[in-house]
């Protein structure tokens, strides 16, 4: 991950059918901030093996917006 990187997730925008995105702020070896709205968290294992995809473990729950949008949609 590079400072500046968008990240999609897996949850999809009901109006636009994009997926949510979430930035890449400072980078420090392994340690990179994850920005989303309202919320942050660095990681602490990156580069995940998972399936066909990678993820990384955080130290921070990440919301895409604020729980009384989000079960609307649930």
């Amino acid at each position: 991950m590079k400072a500046g990187m968008l990240l999609d997730t897996m949850y999809m925008s009901a109006t636009t059918k994009k997926a949510y995105q979430l930035s890449v702020g400072a980078v420090v070896g392994t340690k990179a901030l994850i920005k989303s709205v309202g919320t942050s968290a660095y990681t602490y294992m990156p580069n995940i093996q998972c399936g066909a995809g990678i993820a990384h473990g955080i130290d921070n729950v990440l919301l895409p917006m604020s729980m009384t949008t989000v079960t609307k949609y649930i």
